[in-house]
């Protein structure tokens, strides 16, 4: 069995015992590579791993992180806890990319769905589980709530809301997770295979020069932000 067909198993093995578990008591198992991975039963179908929180009835998850940067160029939405790519990243998730998969994988997202990228800024566009992605945070204790793509301009123009796809990244011939040793990608918009959601155009090399961040939706560097990722069926990008 392949590391992705096994991790796959290894959550649904685990959500069930969960499942039958008494609420607040921790499934935890050790993979492949040594990492611990814990999935705690909340009850009422809603799960915790890490810092992440799973609705799974309601096929969302919630993902706490930060504003890492605020100026182009970047190719990533969001790099895993001290991920590697930071540098390129518009945010910062408080959880790594084991976490982060196994939360898509239990709101019911299915890797066999997706067309990931062939290469860094493949032209072709993705498709499959699409994934809407809003982010929200304070502001002197002002609430605000946008989709994702609300902070990218592309000819001064919004990107499309819903135009994320969860590819899952990829699993390496010798085990390895290439969203992990490729410096922590979670969701990217440049096709790079590594990312575990990708924005289903993406851009090329000539028009990602013209992307643009919207500065004035967007609050100061380190704010605390809170990320949702709905599952909103398996959608052909147009």
């Amino acid at each position: 069995m392949n590391m992705s067909k096994w991790l796959v198993v290894l959550v649904l093995v685990q959500l069930t015992g969960c499942a039958d578990a008494p609420v607040q008591e921790k499934q935890e198992t050790v993979l492949p590579n040594g990492q611990k991975l814990a999935i705690i039963n909340l009850g009422n179908d809603q799960f915790k791993i890490g810092n992440i929180m799973i609705d799974k009835a309601g096929r969302s998850f919630e993902v706490p992180g930060k504003l890492l940067r605020n100026a182009t160029p970047i190719e990533f939405l969001a790099v895993a806890k001290n991920g590697q790519r930071g540098y390129e990243s518009l945010l910062e998730f408080d959880a790594n990319v084991y976490e982060f998969n196994v939360a898509c994988i239990l709101i019911g997202l299915d890797q066999n769905k997706g067309t990931p990228p062939k290469a860094h800024f493949d032209t072709a566009v993705i498709q499959g589980d699409a994934v809407a992605i809003s982010l929200s945070w304070k502001v002197n204790g002002e609430e605000h709530n946008h989709p994702a793509s609300d902070f990218f301009l592309l000819d001064n123009k919004k990107l499309a809301e819903s135009d994320w796809v969860y590819t899952g990244s990829t699993f390496l011939p010798k085990g390895e997770y290439l969203a992990d040793v490729a410096g922590g990608t979670l969701i990217g918009f440049v096709h790079d295979p590594a990312s575990i959601i990708e924005h289903g155009h993406g851009f090329n090399s000539q028009s990602y020069g013209a992307l643009e961040l919207n500065s004035k939706l967007m609050p100061a560097l380190n704010t605390p932000i809170k990320a949702t990722l709905k599952f909103v069926g398996n959608t052909k990008v147009k």
